[in-house]
């Protein structure tokens, strides 16, 4: 087992402990998952971009307050619910967390919606964009600016 295997079940075992109380698992989840980027555990990676927010980042010079980290089909909390349950196997569970870690860059209006089917199209980044920096917004620097200008060229 690996040090982050390690750190991640023994998170694991301390937040399933004390997960009984439903008014508590919002606080639960956000803590769990603070604890684990401590430890260097996942950090909702942008994965890609849907076509609706690459317009609006172009169109208003990269205003990232105009766009959200959306997670996919499986939500932040149906995550954390699925792995204190017991629902995902403890020896699949950082696999599964990891798996259900990523976000997709959306518009405010593709994120207010629970789920990802009504999203515009999702692009992926160009392999060599190197990493997003941000963790609640996304910050890009210059070069990736320039890709993802190119990006939307290609798609347009």
């Amino acid at each position: 087992m690996n040090n982050k295997q390690t750190k991640f079940l023994q998170t694991l075992d301390f937040f399933a402990s004390v997960y009984g109380d439903a008014n508590q698992r919002p606080f639960l989840q956000t803590s769990f998952e603070q604890a684990l980027k401590s430890f260097d555990i996942g950090n909702w990676e942008v994965v890609g971009i849907s076509a609706k927010a690459l317009e609006v980042l172009i169109d208003s010079d990269f205003d990232m307050s105009l766009v959200k980290r959306g997670h996919g089909a499986v939500t932040r909390s149906e995550r954390f619910e699925a792995i204190m349950t017991g629902a995902v196997a403890r020896d699949q569970a950082l696999a599964y967390y990891l798996a259900n870690d990523t976000t997709t860059l959306v518009t405010a209006a593709e994120n207010a919606i629970n789920g990802c089917d009504h999203w515009s199209e999702v692009l992926p980044f160009p392999e060599d964009f190197g990493e997003i920096k941000g963790s609640f917004r996304a910050y890009f620097n210059k070069r990736q600016k320039e890709l993802l200008i190119a990006q939307r060229e290609m798609v347009i």
